[in-house]
């Protein structure tokens, strides 16, 4: 062994090829172009998507940053578009209410005044009863027995969904009252007064 020998450890690492890096984005950003085409993503989860192991041993944060940038900038990722899309989808398809709805939109990275902007628009849309009440039918059909233990597990359901608890109020009440107040003829409804109790 030559003693005049340096350890490859303690050399500089060598520059990176410009031609290698060139090639390494153009593989990430068709990588991004084809994940962002099966579904919306934000920045965070395009970055994390990309940092693959296998594929990219080395990951450079840096090199992430600028195909998530050219990502944007050709209108493929928008964190307020994907915050406005799940939401929407989110709240129609699986009745979900604005506190799971907010947690779920951190956790993939999309900044609070998004967040907040989205859940704004779409209650203008939905009312968050109207959500909660249209999530207790399809979970527990039109007329639910009106029993403790139903009525329990339809507001721990709408508590796991992310509705706060005067939403679950309205969202049960109303439709309790109506399902008790369901066997009376229409005008006893409307013109008599509720019992003094």
């Amino acid at each position: 062994m030559n003693d005049d020998a340096v350890p490859e450890a303690a050399l500089p690492p060598s520059p990176p090829d410009p031609a290698e890096e060139g090639r390494r984005f153009r593989r990430l950003l068709a990588r991004a172009a084809r994940k962002l085409g099966r579904r919306p993503m934000s920045r965070r989860e395009l970055i994390a998507a990309l940092e693959d192991p296998e594929r990219e041993p080395e990951s450079d944060p840096a090199l992430l940053a600028r195909v998530a940038d050219r990502c944007q900038e050709l209108g493929y990722l928008d964190d307020a578009a994907f915050a406005r899309q799940r939401t929407a989808w989110r709240l129609e398809r699986c009745g979900w209410g604005p506190a799971r709805l907010r947690l779920e939109l951190r956790r993939k990275g999309v900044d609070e005044p998004l967040i907040q902007e989205a859940l704004a628009r779409q209650t203008e849309e939905l009312a968050p009863e109207a959500g909660a009440r249209q999530a207790l039918r399809r979970r527990f059909g039109e007329s639910p027995a009106a029993d403790g233990s139903t009525l329990r597990r339809m507001r721990d359901f709408l508590a796991r969904r992310g509705f706060d608890g005067a939403t679950i109020r309205r969202a049960i009440g109303e439709d309790y009252f109506r399902r008790a107040l369901r066997g009376l003829p229409e005008t006893a409804v409307e013109d008599d007064p509720p019992p003094d109790d």
